[in-house]
């Protein structure tokens, strides 16, 4: 799609129009990608936490070592 400064109406209505009857085929799309997109989500989402689990447990140990514990 151009920029919209460069589109006039009919050339709008159009693109519309074609994305309107698509849309099933879109939605089917999305309906099989989803899931796994999700799925990839929330996997990146445990790894941040681990990471994050991790790194404090790390800080808390090497405070304990300077505190002489």
């Amino acid at each position: 799609m151009p920029p919209l400064k460069q589109v006039n109406a009919g050339q709008l209505i159009a693109y519309i129009d074609r994305w309107w009857d698509l849309r099933r085929n879109l939605q089917a799309r999305l309906e099989k990608t989803v899931p796994e997109i999700q799925a990839r989500a929330r996997r990146t989402n445990e790894i941040a936490l681990q990471i994050l689990q991790d790194h404090r447990t790390r800080r808390e140990v090497e405070a304990g070592r300077a505190a002489g514990g």
